[in-house]
């Protein structure tokens, strides 16, 4: 079951997290990022366009996270003035429905920047592909109300999600759904 349902009551199965309101978290980026040599990675995730995901253990804790390299185009002159606002805007975002960027971590060179994110342990399409029954309507719909109202806190905050599919749809084992890939945009 993805959703605690209510068997009397169908129509009432899925209550969203409602958001504490606006985004409130503060990154002081002046105090210098962690090393990533905190973390141990476990094994690669995935790898798109838009860089390569690791699953890793901070050494300290023991949380479970997911490291997301950041690519990084041929830079001659320094950190790109590009990625460090969409970088600051993820990570000033703060939503139940909206993958958690906790932090930046950074590797020995230039090349070795790293967001930190909270990991989810199913992507939407491999976890359709291993259930052996459909889900149930209720599931569906709590679904869906998880993601439009990610898509709807991206959009107040002129963000958009550059390519809605099902990988992009990140599920962990409490049926929550969490929208990655998403492309903060700047419109001042």
């Amino acid at each position: 079951m993805i959703c605690d349902s209510k068997p009397e009551d169908e129509n009432d199965s899925c209550k969203t997290p409602e958001p504490a309101g606006p985004p409130q978290r503060s990154v002081n980026m002046l105090q210098g990022c962690r090393s990533v040599d905190e973390f141990e990675r476990l094994n690669k995730i995935d790898e798109g366009t838009y860089g390569v995901v690791h699953r890793a253990r901070e050494n300290k804790t023991g949380e479970i996270v997911a490291l997301k390299k950041v690519k990084m185009e041929k830079e001659r002159e320094g950190f790109p003035l590009t990625s460090l606002r969409e970088i600051n805007i993820l990570l000033s975002f703060h939503h139940p429905s909206i993958i958690d960027v906790k932090e930046v971590v950074v590797g020995s060179s230039l090349d070795s920047i790293f967001m930190l994110m909270e990991y989810m342990e199913h992507d939407l399409r491999g976890l359709i592909e291993s259930i052996r029954q459909p889900f149930s309507q209720s599931e569906v719909k709590c679904l869906m109300l998880q993601l439009l109202e990610g898509m709807k806190h991206l959009h107040d905050n002129w963000a958009l999600q550059r390519d809605l599919k099902m990988p992009n749809l990140l599920l962990n084992n409490r049926g929550e759904l969490n929208i990655c890939d998403y492309l903060a945009i700047n419109i001042i």
